[in-house]
């Protein structure tokens, strides 16, 4: 839809897969770290139309270059983690973080 979402940090789901995906956009600027400055920022693109549109902007930009939206590499991505995961599993050892494709 293209329209911003701010978060605050925190240990919820919610708040932890927003901050994440706000990172892999490109737009860190739209994380806050408390209530007083997610209501600040709020307010700020509420009444600042050009910085609004700035960070609009940089979003759909960042549609067409960040490999979130990129939906063949992700299932790639995806592929490729089932199958360590299950080689792993396989192999009787422990679960692992892993890491995938290129980092932006």
């Amino acid at each position: 839809m293209g329209i911003p979402i701010l978060t605050k940090t925190g240990q919820t789901y919610t708040s932890r897969m927003a901050t994440s995906l706000l990172y892999s956009i490109g737009l860190p600027e739209l994380i806050t770290k408390s209530i007083e400055e997610y209501e600040k920022l709020a307010i700020d693109l509420a009444t600042n139309l050009e910085k609004l549109n700035s960070i609009k902007l940089k979003l759909k930009e960042n549609l067409l270059r960040k490999p979130l939206f990129n939906t063949e590499l992700f299932t790639r991505n995806f592929e490729e983690s089932l199958e360590i995961i299950y080689k792993n599993y396989v192999e009787g050892n422990k679960p692992k973080n892993i890491s995938i494709g290129k980092k932006t």
